[in-house]
């Protein structure tokens, strides 16, 4: 199982580094837009992770919260997507 999920572990990690070193540092921009990219980010890893385990289970998950899993995981996309043109 962790073969499978390894991306989403370094990612999250990565992530989570980046996130206190910005909030440790104060380095804080005037509208806090680098916490929502950072925010929307972990969100969207955090649910690529619970997408990836429940495709890989299929036998226990059932179909309709596969699917709506899938759709929060793409909202999360399209959110950090917005998330990056707000700040430019």
């Amino acid at each position: 199982m962790l073969l499978i999920i390894r991306e989403e572990i370094i990612s999250l990690i990565i992530i989570v580094f980046i996130a206190s070193y910005y909030i440790i540092n104060k380095q804080k921009d005037k509208n806090n837009h680098f916490l929502y990219v950072i925010l929307m980010s972990l969100a969207h890893v955090i649910f690529d992770l619970i997408t990836v385990i429940t495709v890989n289970n299929r036998d226990v998950v059932q179909d309709i919260i596969n699917r709506i899993l899938h759709i929060i995981y793409y909202m999360t996309g399209i959110m950090f997507g917005r998330g990056l043109q707000v700040c430019t």
